[in-house]
């Protein structure tokens, strides 16, 4: 039986933990939550080392590994990194945020400059978070939550953002899979938040006209 959700202690993994909302997921659960091990994962070390100083006094446990999860030749040893710290834990809940992922080319999807720069997307941003998903669900702990973070991307095509809307359209599809195979699963889209990958949007000249007005307003912090 797991423990009362006032005493429960829960293990957190979070990919793309070290800037943005995975960093914001990372905080605000070891302040509402009783964190008993947090794994932080993304590609950028001092980033990640970054999110664990803010949760020092707040997790009981911590652990960064710094990968490219878009690196398929390397991603099964970095998933057993990830099992291992979730293996050395106590805990009565796993909740695994699949956060990591790229905007990708920006612009029409004709001018995609080449197939690797496609495999690149796909790599990192379906492949590899189906891939984890899969691994983390194969886990054997009985109370097991995987969180996909979504976007409207994922139901609604948008000019200019072809490849992150594929990729966000075919891991929603998946998770509602693993969702009807009996995992828990949630599909959360947070809405347009103020982070670095927005500043990067409006930066981007490949942009549509029509969305630009739309990442101009003030968003979430």
């Amino acid at each position: 039986k797991a423990a009362n959700s006032a005493t429960m202690k829960i293990c957190l993994v979070i990919t793309g933990a070290s800037r943005g909302l995975g960093r914001a997921i990372a905080v605000t659960f070891a302040d509402k939550c009783q964190v008993s091990c947090a794994v932080l994962v993304a590609r950028t070390e001092s980033l990640l080392w970054e999110t664990e100083k803010l949760l020092v006094h707040t997790a009981e446990q911590t652990r960064v590994i710094a990968a490219d999860l878009g690196d398929l030749d390397t991603l099964d040893s970095t998933i057993d990194r990830i099992l291992e710290a979730i293996k050395e834990s106590s805990f009565d809940k796993l909740i695994f945020f699949n956060n990591a992922g790229s905007l990708g080319f920006i612009g029409p999807a004709v001018e995609i400059p080449s197939l690797s720069t496609l495999r690149q997307a796909v790599d990192l941003n379906i492949t590899s978070s189906m891939w984890l998903s899969t691994r983390i669900a194969k886990l054997d702990v009985e109370n097991i939550l995987i969180v996909n973070i979504s976007s409207l991307v994922a139901v609604e095509a948008f000019p200019t953002l072809s490849l992150y809307s594929a990729g966000k359209a075919a891991r929603d599809l998946f998770h509602a899979a693993l969702a009807k195979e009996k995992i828990q699963t949630l599909n959360y889209a947070p809405g347009p938040l103020e982070t670095d990958m927005t500043g990067e949007l409006r930066q981007a000249e490949g942009l549509d006209e029509i969305l630009k007005p739309y990442f101009a307003k003030t968003l979430v912090d």
